[in-house]
């Protein structure tokens, strides 16, 4: 009796983990296909899919604590793409014609295009990184 009650809980608690894996996984590949989309629309490069399907899939349900955790520590967000990265890889970028600025842009959760920050790209402030 002692043993049934031990492998229920045991069961509960591992479909608890991989149902919150499944879920993450979906949500994730919903990011990350957005982003895909919006690159693509703007010209941009698209990374290709290196881990998908079967093996993508076994990889989120098992590891998906790790992922969020990361994501979360590096981009804010549990669900990080390319499109939120707020470092200078940012490849999301609008140059102001004459201006020698760039505005970066982020995509947020919601698929909406958020201002970030502004880069100076003039002659003089690439000399001074030199």
């Amino acid at each position: 009796m002692r043993r049934r009650k031990m492998f229920t809980v045991i069961t509960l608690l591992l479909s608890l983990y991989l149902g919150l894996g499944l879920a993450f996984h979906i949500r994730w590949q919903t990011a990350l296909e957005a982003c895909r989309q919006m690159l693509r629309a703007r010209g941009a490069f698209v990374e290709p899919e290196v881990l998908g399907g079967p093996v993508g899939l076994f990889f989120d349900l098992t590891y998906w604590p790790v992922y969020a955790w990361a994501n979360y520590y590096h981009d804010g967000t549990p669900f990080a793409t390319p499109c939120t990265h707020p470092s200078g890889t940012n490849p999301i970028e609008h140059e102001h014609a004459g201006s020698g600025r760039a505005d970066r842009d982020v995509l947020d959760l919601h698929g909406c295009t958020r201002k970030t920050w502004t880069t100076d790209l003039s002659s003089s402030a690439r000399r001074s990184m030199m």
